[in-house]
Order: structure tokens, then C-alpha cells, then sequence
């Protein structure tokens, strides 16, 4: 484990996600980039010296396993970012309904996923306590 503070960022891309990670990184911080595909992330892996992680969002299973092994490496994270979405373009008679069920899953049950993920790991405690003070 390190002494440095630990970002987690889930959903990480090229644009606000990683934009992010270059302040944090810069910041002294260790960054750690999740995302379903990390392969894309080779560039801002190398940049920030991030580690990565493999994790659908829409999955409790691998949600508890990011933050287990997060805490297995690094410790309690200090900030934890929820990035992740995914968008259906079109007008409403155009949408396709399976495509707007997957970007909801995406964007608002990913989040919920991710707390319970959180509350299932015993780094919860520290992590709501570091945001009650601030």
C-alpha cells in the first residue's frame, strides 16, 4: 500500500475523465483509471502512471472487486469519481428502447452499483468520514 492519497476514476475516457486523472496525477496523487475497456487508455495510462482496472459498472461483481483490490493496493481511496455514461442520439420515435435501457443502466443504476460497491468494502467507513469533515 502507499502513503500517497488514491483517485479512483470509474468510466474513464479521453475527455473529462482523463482530464481529471492528469490533476490528480499531478497533484501527487495515485490515480487509478477503471473502465470496460482499459485497452483505450494506453496513452493516459502512460502519462499518469495510473493503474488500471477492468469494470463494467453495471455489474456489482466487478464494482466490489475494483474497490477490493483498490484497497488491496492502495488503500482507501481519498476521491472516487463516477464518469461513466453512455448516450442514445436520435429523436424520441427514432430511439431504440433496449439501447435507452443499457444508457440508463449505464449512467444512473452504474452509480448506484458503485455505492453499494463501496458499501460492501470496508474502506467505506474512512471514505465518508474524509468527506464529513470536508
Amino acid at each position: 500500500m502507499s502513503d500517497q492519497e488514491t483517485a479512483v476514476i470509474v468510466g474513464t475516457g479521453t475527455g473529462l475523465s482523463a482530464s481529471l486523472a492528469r490533476k490528480f496525477h499531478g497533484a501527487g496523487m495515485n490515480v487509478v483509471l477503471a473502465a470496460r475497456d482499459v485497452d483505450k487508455l494506453a496513452d493516459l495510462l502512460a502519462e499518469t502512471n495510473a493503474k488500471t482496472y477492468v469494470c463494467d459498472c453495471t455489474d456489482a461483481d466487478q464494482v466490489a472487486a475494483l474497490f477490493a483490490g483498490v484497497q488491496t493496493d492502495l488503500g482507501t481511496p481519498s476521491v472516487v469519481v463516477f464518469n461513466a455514461s453512455r448516450r442514445v442520439r436520435g429523436t424520441i420515435d427514432e430511439l431504440d428502447p433496449e439501447e435507452v435501457k443499457q444508457a440508463v443502466l449505464v449512467t444512473a443504476y452504474g452509480g448506484e452499483v458503485k455505492v453499494l460497491g463501496l458499501v460492501e468494502n470496508s474502506s467505506t467507513t474512512a471514505i465518508v468520514e474524509k468527506i464529513r469533515k470536508r
